[in-house]
C-alpha cells in the first residue's frame, strides 16, 4: 500500500505506526523516527513569507548542502533505506501507481 493510501486510511504518520504493526516493525528506532517527523512538519510549519518585490529563481540543487541546512536548522537526517525498509516490489508498486497518473485520458 502507498504512504499515500495510508495516510488517507489511517490520517498521520503517528497512526499508521500505532495501527500497522508490520510498518512500525520495519522503522529502527520509532522514539527518533518521531522526532524526525515532528522536525520536518515544523519546517514547513514555519515557513517564513516571501517578501513583497522579491522574485525567487531556481539555483544550483546541492545535495550536501540541503541535507547540512535540514539537519542544523530542522534536526532532519536523510538516510537510505535498509533491506528491511525498502523492498524491489514495493518499489515497483509505487512506480505502478504513479505511472497511472502520468498516462493522458
Amino acid at each position: 500500500m502507498s504512504a499515500r493510501r495510508l495516510i488517507d486510511k489511517y490520517g498521520s504518520i503517528d497512526s499508521i505506526l500505532a495501527k500497522e504493526p508490520r510498518i512500525a516493525e520495519r522503522v529502527a528506532n520509532l522514539d527518533e523516527f518521531r522526532v524526525m517527523v515532528s522536525s520536518a512538519r515544523k519546517v514547513f510549519r514555519e515557513l517564513p513569507p516571501i517578501p513583497n518585490g522579491v522574485l525567487l529563481e531556481q539555483g544550483v540543487w546541492d545535495d550536501a548542502e540541503v541535507e547540512k541546512l535540514m539537519d542544523e536548522k530542522h534536526g532532519v537526517r536523510f538516510v537510505a533505506p535498509d533491506e528491511r525498509s525498502f523492498h524491489e516490489d514495493d518499489r515497483w508498486a509505487e512506480v505502478e501507481e504513479v505511472e497511472q497518473w502520468r498516462q493522458p485520458g
